[in-house]
């Protein structure tokens, strides 16, 4: 885990990377605990949730990344602190297949509220934003849909509040394991 100034025509955004679920076999309660203590030390004004644009399943993995952010950081209203980012948003797709895959991500997005719902046994009316980025620009190819995409993301950003700290002290001072179980899978 490490916090680095985004570099980026004088941006004042500082993000901490952090392993993620999908990053890791081995993100387990030590990498949890870390990021409680970086939000307890830091303070937190945003979630970044990034996936593959190739990626369109709604996986049990992504499932695990919303019980934990739910369950662990038991902040008022956190789900307006998240956003997605879709990477490797290529810029050598052809428009079409972007916009063609962008209405799958809006469906994706739709399940994740829905889920989001069911495990808080609510209705909420949940915005969360989505930004669409080539992870890994080629010189090759026109890069400013992307850039675009990232300048909006910084504002956005911008634009949230920091949480507040007497929310952040409430936070779970020892992460405890939160155990989540697996469908086993039947085997013919």
């Amino acid at each position: 885990m490490r916090g680095l100034w985004l570099i980026n025509k004088k941006s004042d955004v500082v993000v901490i990377d952090t392993p993620g679920i999908n990053d890791t076999n081995n993100f387990d309660n030590k990498h949890i605990q870390n990021i409680v203590n970086c939000v307890r030390a830091e303070g937190l004004q945003g979630i970044i949730l990034t996936i593959e644009f190739t990626n369109c399943k709604f996986t049990d993995n992504i499932k695990q990344v919303i019980k934990i952010i739910n369950n662990v950081l038991k902040i008022k209203d956190i789900w307006k602190y998240v956003c997605i980012v879709w990477t490797k948003c290529y810029n050598s797709l052809s428009p079409k297949k972007i916009e063609k895959d962008r209405i799958n991500k809006e469906q994706f997005k739709e399940n994740i509220i829905s889920f989001i719902n069911q495990i808080n046994k609510t209705n909420e009316n949940i915005d969360i934003p989505m930004y669409y980025v080539d992870s890994q620009p080629d010189e090759d190819y026109d890069n400013r849909i992307s850039e675009k995409e990232i300048e909006r993301l910084i504002e956005c950003g911008r634009e949230l509040e920091l949480i507040d700290e007497e929310e952040i002290k409430k936070l779970i001072s020892e992460y405890k394991e939160i155990r989540y179980e697996e469908k086993k899978k039947k085997v013919k």
